[in-house]
């Protein structure tokens, strides 16, 4: 709560005509959960779980609870000071040029800002508001009578690996790891440099940064390639593993990026003036390229985000805007899209990725172009792709969907397409390259709880996407009563959570009041922390049912075809836990689970899955059904013909 990172977490501007925007046109004008603190730290009181520290700043010395089996005799501890290993900073005119680091560990060094006044206050991706009264001019150029400029010119995270203005730096078979920042910065002015064969992993924020948005001089012809990032970010969670700002020719291809927290690749900036009908802020981006990557487990943590997000100008014309083609694309886990091109997002063209398994949809495309008042959409090109959605061929004033094909699974897409995608044959071997101790899994997120009858629970959390160099086994989720005492527990497998994306915790005693649930993960080595505890809550008594889901379609091709629905308007006296799908050829119901059918009830936002298996020209009925912990609700039904 010190200043100035309270008031520009707590201040920021609202325009007065719109109650609720911020002029940022980005979060709330007001810290959320009544300005109340989420949690607290590095208190010598709250030790009380082994792996927990405390750090007497004014004695130097640290204080710390072991794990079991651990022995400090031998342990290596590492507490880092420095903030730049490299800090390379060249000019305009006299730029840095022609360096190589090959083979090298990049480790220990931290970020001590967010630890002093100014604190953290994010806006999007590391970017945050700085200053004394940041919150008041930073970035907000012609909204606000001095706002600086460009809009939405915030302070960017600092790479532990920086430079500026350097050409033909080039970062190959490196490793990225244990850093309290960004990983690596190519920042204002970086020319013709390379980051090839390297891991980034275990850092704080953004994994690897390219150019800024603050309208200096932009990154041009940096080549990502080859590259695996993974179990990011750790402290900042708003982070992503590449983030790529205002540049030109840009090239991010054939990389391997999973289990990461939110967005695996963000792309441009500016187009929140999208929001209240003004265009995107111009800039200098043209011609970068996102293709052949393969991007999984991404949006472990977040909402709001996507596999590859694209935000702002993107070019000129479709010709020189951006490409994103031959990318695979799967299992998200927050509420997003494959592929989101979000406000102001101008002549993007996707073309040619398997893109599957998303919480909202595959590519969300649409948005009006408010660079003129002709009422068209922002030019954008959707072609060839494989995925789920199934949007018919059209072109919606600008937008232009063409030749994408239904997939029920991976194994309906040519091998070959999956195959190029990730990392080069050459590069696989990074793989199996291991970064640091094994150890227990990070703690499961974001836990809550809804009634499941009178002497139950169900628990949605979202899983742990940093596992210690060991897959995640399983979730074990405990209630406890307002005294501590538990209650009850149940474990679930990892493969089973993944899949239904909720625990239900039976056998609670009727009369215990209000519950709290906590959850841990398990992998090889053991069990992590537990998990910050839901909000109180009491098992009540459920009976009725929810409603009929809404607007049901089928999108069909010839052995494949999607459903898609939205929520019912009314769920009855518990949330939806999933939906019952069933196809007039008399196979089995499917059970539809997931995060996706857990977030946002009831809700106008769209769910979709593919059923597959189906003959040519042929008339299917299909009938969805809600499912709550009351029961199964009535059904909304739809018919149509496959294709010839």
């Amino acid at each position: 709560m010190v200043q100035p990172c309270w008031d520009n977490s707590n201040k920021r501007v609202e325009f007065p005509d719109i109650p609720g925007r911020t002029v940022s046109m980005v979060g709330p004008g007001h810290l959320t959960n009544g300005g109340r603190a989420t949690y607290i730290e590095n208190a010598y009181e709250l030790l009380d779980q082994p792996g927990e520290w405390y750090l007497d700043r004014t004695a130097h010395r640290v204080y710390y609870l072991p794990r079991k089996g651990e022995n400090l005799a031998r342990a290596d501890v590492e507490a880092a000071q420095a903030e730049k290993l490299i800090d390379g900073r060249g000019t305009a005119t006299a730029p840095v040029h022609d360096l190589a680091f090959r083979g090298l560990q990049f480790s220990y060094a931290t970020w001590l800002t967010p630890s002093g006044p100014e604190g953290f206050s994010e806006i999007q991706a590391g970017y945050t508001i700085t200053g004394e009264k940041g919150w008041a001019t930073q970035g907000l150029c012609q909204y606000v009578e001095g706002g600086t400029c460009p809009f939405a010119s915030w302070t960017k995270m600092p790479g532990n690996v920086s430079f500026t203005h350097g050409q033909r730096i080039a970062f190959s078979d490196d490793v990225f790891a244990h850093l309290g920042a960004s990983g690596l910065d190519l920042g204002t002015g970086s020319k013709d440099s390379t980051v090839g064969g390297s891991v980034f992993t275990d850092i704080s924020g953004n994994g690897l940064e390219i150019g800024g948005v603050d309208g200096q001089t932009p990154a041009s012809g940096v080549r990502v390639t080859d590259n695996h990032l993974y179990g990011l970010p750790r402290e900042f969670h708003g982070g992503v593993a590449i983030l790529n700002g205002w540049t030109q020719s840009t090239t991010i291809a054939h990389n391997q990026i999973d289990h990461v927290g939110y967005s695996a690749v963000s792309l441009g900036w500016g187009g929140w003036p999208d929001k209240i009908g003004d265009p995107a802020t111009p800039n200098p981006s043209h011609d970068n390229t996102v293709r052949d990557n393969l991007i999984f487990d991404y949006m472990q943590m977040l909402d709001d985000g996507g596999g590859i997000y694209t935000q702002g100008l993107t070019g000129t014309s479709l010709a020189d805007g951006e490409k994103v083609t031959g990318n695979v694309i799967h299992d998200q886990w927050g509420l997003g899209k494959n592929v989101y091109t979000d406000n102001g997002c101008t002549y993007e063209t996707v073309e040619g990725n398997v893109l599957y398994n998303a919480s909202y949809a595959n590519v969300a495309s649409r948005h009006t172009d408010y660079r003129d008042t002709l009422g068209n959409n922002d030019p954008t090109l959707v072609k060839d792709n494989w995925w789920e959605e199934g949007t018919a061929d059209g072109d919606n004033k600008g937008l232009v969907t063409t030749g994408n094909k239904i997939m029920a699974a991976p194994s309906d897409v040519p091998s070959q397409i999956i195959g190029n995608a990730g990392l080069e044959p050459a590069h696989r071997g990074l793989l199996n390259r291991r970064v640091g101790a094994d150890s227990t899994p990070e703690a499961p997120s974001r836990v809550g709880t809804s009634t499941a009858g009178v002497d139950a629970l169900y628990v949605t959390f979202n899983p742990s996407f940093v596992d210690g160099g060991s897959p995640v086994t399983g979730y074990t989720a405990r209630a406890y009563d307002a005294s501590g005492r538990q209650v009850g527990e149940q474990a679930v497998g990892a493969a089973q959570f993944k899949r239904t994306a909720v625990v239900r915790i039976g056998g609670l005693p009727a009369s215990a009041g209000p519950l709290t649930v906590t959850v841990t993960a398990n992998n090889a080595h053991g069990t992590s922390a537990p998990s910050l505890a839901s909000l109180p809550l009491t098992p009540t008594a459920v009976t009725a049912l929810p409603g009929v889901p809404t607007g049901p379609k089928l999108r069909t091709a010839s052995t494949a075809a999607t459903v898609a629905w939205t929520p019912p308007t009314a769920t009855g006296d518990a949330k939806v836990v999933g939906y019952r799908v069933t196809v007039s050829d008399g196979r089995a119901p499917i059970d539809v689970t997931g995060r996706d059918v857990l977030v946002g009830q009831p809700s106008a936002k769209g769910m979709f899955r593919v059923i597959g298996g189906l003959r040519p020209a042929t008339s299917y009925t299909v009938t969805i059904a809600t499912v709550t912990a009351a029961g199964t609700g009535p059904a909304a039904t739809v018919t149509a013909t496959t294709k010839a």
